[in-house]
């Protein structure tokens, strides 16, 4: 896992039918206006019309054409799993949005900026937007995203992460949030300390934030039923873990550990991992060869219990 390369944020909610389709719409909307202008622009202007078809092994055949933005629209009617990809274009896009309503579980957009010769300039998406709900508590979904460094530069940009906190603290406090997390050491179903303690054999229940905090990052957001445990946001601002520890409306809490993600390593996460101890994933931590997570590796949450 490398540091730097991808920023992932997530946020988990309890959500009815009836405000799905309001917070659905305001994530990605907003996540296309304020985390990814350049980008959303240059999709407007220059997508890809013609593109390889999805499936096609062939690496020798270009994804579209030389320097435009391929986008793949996800749209998920009845389970996450029965999706169905489609290339974006205005008007699909803008038909989706308007129909939000007819697929309750979920959309997504996965971006990729093209070359000189047609294919993807990175490893993976340059940005990828999703809100899903879980297919187990389909009562709860996940509002996520993703940017790759190489597309808008971020790890150099401080001014543009705090924009994106800002933006998640604003989802968070929107859609009340009972976890959510920021962060560049993971992404995908699991936190990174799901990974480190081998927590993650199966897929997790989206209910069980409001039990045991799944994790710690750059970025967290604490359920109201845990906060309690914590002493709320001015107990955790006494600790000096974070720079900034607000509560949000549904008297969850928001936690940012530093100003930059780059700043979050050595002392500053064993501060946030000591001051969340009471309520985090027990397991001890052990990073396997060539793993590398913003994390204290080598401990387990549970041994720091008694002393709090």
């Amino acid at each position: 896992m490398e540091w730097l390369r991808f920023m992932n944020a997530e946020l988990i909610a309890e959500v009815d039918g009836d405000e799905f389709a309001e917070f659905e719409r305001g994530w990605l909307t907003g996540a296309l206006a304020e985390v990814i202008p350049g980008l959303a622009a240059d999709l407007r202007v220059r997508p890809v019309v013609q593109a390889k078809p999805l499936g096609n092994a062939d690496i020798t055949v270009p994804w579209g054409e030389p320097g435009h933005v391929l986008g793949w629209v996800g749209r998920h009617r009845r389970t996450p799993v029965d999706g169905r990809e489609v290339l974006y274009t205005q008007r699909t896009w803008d038909r989706t949005l308007d129909a939000l309503d007819k697929y309750p579980f979920g959309v997504s957009l996965r971006l990729y900026r093209l070359d000189e010769l047609g294919f993807p300039r990175g490893r993976g998406e340059d940005a990828v937007l999703r809100v899903l709900r879980d297919p187990v508590t389909p009562g709860y979904a996940r509002f996520s995203f993703g940017v790759s460094a190489e597309e808008v530069g971020w790890p150099d940009a401080p001014a543009l992460q705090d924009g994106w906190a800002r933006f998640v603290k604003r989802q968070a406090a929107a859609v009340g949030a009972c976890w959510g997390c920021m962060t560049d050491d993971s992404g995908g179903l699991f936190t990174a300390l799901e990974l480190a303690t081998a927590s993650s054999r199966v897929a997790p229940n989206l209910a069980s934030p409001r039990e045991v905090l799944p994790g710690y990052s750059w970025v967290t957001v604490v359920a109201a039923e845990l906060a309690g445990r914590l002493g709320g946001a001015d107990a955790l601002a006494a600790t000096g873990a974070f720079c900034e520890a607000a509560e949000l409306p549904g008297r969850g809490l928001w936690l940012r550990a530093t100003p930059t993600v780059n700043e979050f390593t050595g002392e500053a996460v064993r501060r946030v991992f000591e001051a969340l101890a009471p309520v985090l994933l027990a397991g001890v931590t052990r990073f396997d060869f060539g793993e590398r997570y913003r994390l204290v590796e080598g401990v387990d949450a549970a041994d720091n219990r008694q002393s709090k």
